[in-house]
């Protein structure tokens, strides 16, 4: 139904007359406070249009004059007006832009399935009634730009499902308020160039953009979105190509939930100083995100809610410097199989109360979290497992970790540094690195400290493991678990002993440094291989053989056989048969009491076959106290053999000693003279004596003496 021509209103006359050259009909008073269109409603009829006047001159312009020659319109241009009834454009194709700058609508704005050149409704403020939605614009399509902006207000959904904008879609400093609803529902929304959602922007409801494509940049710098227990932005699916990427910085702000999932940014991903808030929920669900360029979270974003990348994947860098992620005993970042192609960046006071999860995630370059802090005192406070990162892992300048810190199974390209960090999981793993695998070195030390377990089992350190200067404390259970653990170099030399046990069983090191100073109470070192020792200050063979006192498990034969081999290793041979002695006489309280007899005999007498010289010595003893008590003896106590005229051999007592300590060699001494009371008795002794010493350095020259 079109309106007469006699029946326009003076502005309305004034709209028709301004069409067709473009020119603004400006209908406000001049005084900002009764021009401002939030108290539109108190407008009068002198700045009154109607819809109906607004739709026919934006279809067929010259039905109000069809006396006079059609002419092209330029564009329809109106500021400070009140539109009265509902401005109905569905299914038109508009024949020329449509701005309506600063005006008052309290009727919804319907566009569905509309066409225009562009649309510009800067500073309109839509109120319709309750429960009916701001703005339709199902459909839409524009070849040039969609504005919504400067000021633009709507109580009410704005709906632009599957619109397709040719130019830009522009919402900055738009104000979009639809509670416990949908403030801007986007879905499929395909925008030819950018989005701009920034300079104050604000949606109290859901915002979404699932299956979006935005050809350049979407920038939502300074945003404020709110819509708590709920979705705060969707975005499912979104597709952004432009080179600008996806802003979201200076200041945005969101409550409630952020939806990115299935998305794809061709260029950068930009949130910096965004805070999201959604305390039940998700703050930030772009699980599926593509990025093709850089994705940054930056500078003050700040999320409350779980933040969700799962399997999202970023072209460039990840950026996440000096954010603030919150979600108390839940996950403050889910970025299970994440793919970052370049550097992904959590430090310099970026700060997650809550679960930082990067499970299976692929980092191409470095991954920093120096000076970050994470905290979930009742859980894991970082879990990696199967982590990639292509580059080198940085926990340090301040990094403090309240939980556990979940490595297992991860794998480091170049080095891991945790210097100066602070890991805090009392009666539970601080550091969980089971499986871990470091191309280069794993660097804990000067102030690293560890309040729980530090567990390395298994774990392959390329380079050096340094654990100099560290704390390490777990005083019920192990402080450090090396188990099965390989390193080209370790260093154990840490600020004080470890308050609590170090497990080396079964650990493979090139070299161990170690200060015996700092030496745990209680060390496995069952199993543990090392090829060098290198101690600080230098370390005597009695000290070392302390140390491996201090393996709870006991006398093990590998330990000592370990410690021979790296002394041999070293050249020191005086030191390796020190150990060996050692190693038997720790043997021997192993043995039951024959065996320890033996054993004692064999340390008295050849020193266990590597002081064969020390028999020689009990020899000359026994020689020495043979010639005197036999020189007593002579002639009382010393009765010969033979008896005249048979002839005897002169009494010699130091010959007749040693007749009796060589069991085989005879000196015709023993033969002819028979020892009596003290001389006889002194006598057996020498002749065993004699077989004993004799045998064991036989045995000992010969190898026949097991030395194990």
């Amino acid at each position: 139904m079109r309106t007469a021509d006699s029946e326009l209103t003076e502005p309305e006359q004034r709209l028709w007359t301004a069409i067709h050259t473009g020119t603004l009909v400006d209908l406000r008073s001049g005084t900002p406070a009764l021009d401002n269109p939030a108290t539109g409603h108190q407008w009068g009829p002198e700045r009154s249009v109607r819809a109906q006047v607004l739709a026919d001159l934006l279809t067929n312009p010259d039905t109000h004059q069809p006396s006079r020659p059609p002419r092209q319109p330029r564009a329809l241009r109106l500021r400070g007006a009140r539109i009265t009834g509902t401005l109905d454009l569905e299914a038109m194709t508009l024949v020329c832009p449509l701005t309506l700058h600063d005006c008052y609508l309290d009727r919804p704005v319907v566009l569905a399935e509309a066409r225009a050149p562009a649309i510009r409704l800067p500073g309109a403020h839509i109120r319709p009634p309750e429960g009916e939605p701001a703005l339709n614009g199902e459909q839409l399509e524009t070849r040039g730009n969609l504005e919504l902006n400067n000021g633009f207000s709507a109580r009410g959904e704005v709906r632009l499902l599957g619109a397709t904008i040719g130019g830009q879609l522009d919402l900055s400093g738009a104000t979009l308020t639809n509670p416990n609803g949908t403030a801007l529902n986007a879905d499929r929304l395909t925008v030819g160039q950018s989005m701009f959602c920034a300079e104050g922007f604000s949606a109290t409801g859901e915002v979404r953009l699932l299956g979006a494509t935005i050809g350049g940049q979407l920038d939502l710098a300074g945003a404020t979105l709110t819509n708590p227990g709920s979705d705060a932005l969707t975005a499912d699916g979104l597709t952004v190509n432009g080179a600008g990427g996806m802003l979201c910085g200076e200041e945005f702000s969101a409550t409630g939930e952020v939806r990115l999932r299935g998305a794809t940014i061709t260029s950068q991903l930009d949130l910096t100083g965004a805070t999201l808030t959604n305390p039940n929920g998700n703050a930030l669900n772009a699980d599926g995100l593509t990025v093709n360029g850089a994705m940054f979270c930056r500078q003050g974003f700040r999320a409350s809610g779980e933040v969700g990348l799962l399997s999202a994947t970023i072209t460039s860098q990840l950026d996440l410097t000096g954010a603030t992620l919150t979600n108390p005993d839940g996950l403050a970042l889910n970025a299970d199989g994440l793919t970052v192609k370049s550097a992904m960046f959590c430090g310099e006071g970026f700060s997650a109360s809550g679960e930082v999860r990067l499970v299976g995630a692929t980092i191409t370059g470095q991954l920093a979290f120096n000076g970050a802090t994470l905290t979930n005192p009742n859980g894991n406070a970082l879990t990696t497992w199967g982590l990639t990162v292509n580059g080198s892992m940085f926990c340090t300048e301040g990094f403090s970790a309240s939980g556990e810190v979940g490595l297992p199974g991860a794998t480091i390209t170049g080095q891991l540094e945790l210097t100066g960090a602070t890991l805090t999981n009392p009666d539970g793993l601080a550091l969980n690195a089971d499986g871990l695998t470091v191309n280069g070195s794993m660097l804990c030390g000067q102030g690293f400290s560890a309040n729980g377990e530090v567990n390395l089992a298994g774990a392959t350190i390329g380079g050096q493991l340094d654990l100099s200067g560290a704390t390490l404390t777990n005083p019920d259970g192990l402080a450090l678990d090396l188990e099965s653990a390989s390193a080209s170099t370790l260093h154990l030399r840490t600020k004080t002993p470890a308050d609590g046990t170090v497990d080396l069983t079964n650990a493979h090191v090139g070299i161990l440094y170690d200060s015996r100073p700092t030496w745990p109470t209680s060390l496995h070192l069952g199993g543990f291989v090392y090829d060098a020792l290198d101690a600080w200050p230098p370390i005597n063979v009695k000290e070392r053989l302390g140390w491996l006192k201090r393996d709870p498990g006991g006398y093990t034969s590998q330990l000592y056989e370990q410690l021979i081999a790296a002394y041999r290793h070293a050249g020191q041979e005086d030191a390796a048969r020190k150990v060996a002695i050692a190693k038997q006489r720790r043997r021997r309280t192993e043995l039951n009491r024959p065996g320890k007899l033996w054993n004692s005999l064999l340390f008295w007498t050849v020193g266990y076959g590597y002081r064969t010289w020390q028999a020689l010595l009990w020899l000359l003893g026994f020689l020495v106290a043979g010639w005197v008590i036999f020189a007593a003896a002579y002639p009382t106590h010393m009765t010969p053999t033979k008896h005249p005229p048979d002839p005897t051999p002169a009494f010699h007592p130091v010959m007749y000693a040693l007749d009796l300590l060589l069991p085989v060699v005879s000196l015709h001494q023993q033969e002819y003279w028979i020892p009596r009371g003290l001389a006889q008795w002194w006598a057996w002794v020498s002749i065993l004596a004699g077989w004993v010493l004799t045998t064991a350095v036989v045995a000992a020259l010969t190898g026949i003496l097991k030395k194990d």
